[in-house]
């Protein structure tokens, strides 16, 4: 269960915001249920036109890859979203009553699968020119202190000169996925001093 806490979090944070809205909605102030309607519709439409642009490769300087939640946080998406444009579709046509609070979590719920159906892996490398995140992780490495990054098929260890590590943890790794990295770190960081060191322990030099 350690593994899925993180995304349990989010899935929560989601549910809480769907019955924050619930109740603002049933208050006499119609401005504050269109205002949090927008801003809830233009963040799962941020998430989807994130995921597509990395679908068309517009993001050159980020990898995304595998972990162990990637199909339990698809799964959910795609429950949700669906329970939630099936309910309030069938409401719409039931009371014929088009109300504020009726289309957007109509249009949510639609999104919301969408998300599910778009899918992209939630590991990810980021890069710039001075530093290295990995999403989830607080900690950014300062390229120029990295002294090696080890990929194996569950985590990934980013090894500065200092004798600190940044791990990133419960991924879901193939031998492709690791080559697609190890690949994507030779051509992106600009540095002959970072080795890699792959699940098989052959070591790269960059």
């Amino acid at each position: 269960m350690k593994h899925y806490w993180q995304d349990i979090k989010s899935i929560l944070q989601v549910i809480g915001f769907i019955g924050f809205y619930f109740l603002i909605s049933n208050e006499d102030n119609p401005l504050l249920t269109i205002i949090s309607g927008i801003c809830w519709v233009a963040f799962l439409t941020y998430h989807i036109i994130d995921k597509m642009r990395y679908k068309a490769h517009k993001y050159q300087n980020e990898i995304r890859f595998p972990t162990r939640n990637d199909n339990f946080l698809r799964m959910t998406s795609l429950t949700l979203g669906g329970l939630i444009t099936v309910s309030f579709s069938i409401s719409l046509i039931l009371s014929m009553d088009a109300s504020l609070f009726s289309i957007f979590f109509l249009i949510s719920g639609i999104l919301i699968f969408a998300n599910g159906l778009i899918d992209t892996p939630n590991g990810k490398f980021k890069l710039n020119s001075e530093e290295l995140t990995l999403h989830g992780i607080k900690n950014k490495s300062e390229i120029r202190d990295i002294e090696s990054i080890s990929i194996k098929n569950n985590q990934i260890l980013i090894n500065a000169s200092d004798g600190s590590t940044v791990i990133q943890e419960n991924l879901q790794l193939t031998e492709k996925w690791i080559a697609n990295i190890t690949d994507f770190l030779k051509l992106r960081l600009n540095t002959d001093n970072i080795k890699i060191l792959p699940a098989s322990n052959s070591i790269h030099t960059l």
